[in-house]
């Protein structure tokens, strides 16, 4: 009785024992799987820093006005980077408080542009394309739409500099929009773009 007694102690060791031997590699298996998924969170992290460290964006106020990725762009010539935003319409207002910002950091004050040149106006679509030059080599071009063809000719004739007739327009003539078009970087590739 006591040797039956022993015989079934030493069974129920021997199970726990094979139990715990049984679990091991799904104990491994879950540890594996918490660290594979713990990896990949941080890829994803490290993704998403980097789409932001790339993201040149117009921003006002912390409204995202439009974006793009540096690596998006493409050299216009040897000397210059352009990339090209997305057209999404925005307000006239919105350009008087207007950041461009490369990675996060604000690179221009979009309200107060060096000089502000009109491109070209496009009378069939009642568009206004500008360009405005920021410090040495930085360029912003952006489109307002509608402007009829005495708007056009009241804004070129009046004498005013642009950037005052943009702050009127967005005052006397709410039905303007506002379209960010391109940025032009100094610098043949977008490393350089970033290190200006």
């Amino acid at each position: 009785s006591h040797q039956h007694h022993a015989t079934e102690s030493i069974d129920h060791e021997t199970k726990a024992l094979l139990t715990m031997s049984d679990l091991a590699p799904f104990v491994a298996s879950v540890l594996r799987d918490k660290v594979i998924a713990d990896q990949l969170e941080e890829v994803k992290d490290l993704q998403r820093q980097l789409k932001r460290a790339r993201q040149v964006a117009i921003v006002n106020c912390g409204t995202l006005l439009a974006e793009a990725q540096l690596e998006d762009g493409h050299a216009i010539d040897p000397t210059r980077w352009n990339v090209d935003f997305q057209e999404v319409p925005c307000q006239l207002n919105r350009f008087r408080l207007a950041e461009l910002q490369v990675g996060g950091v604000t690179r221009a004050d979009i309200g107060s542009a060096d000089d502000i040149f009109v491109e070209e106006y496009d009378e069939e679509k009642m568009t206004l394309q500008m360009c405005a030059l920021y410090s040495p080599g930085l360029w912003i071009t952006f489109q307002l739409g509608p402007i009829p063809l005495n708007l056009f000719e009241e804004i070129t004739d009046s004498g005013m500099h642009i950037s005052q007739e943009i702050i009127l327009l967005s005052q006397n003539q709410p039905q303007i929009r506002l379209y960010w078009k391109s940025v032009l970087f100094s610098g043949g590739s977008a490393k350089v773009a970033l290190s200006d």
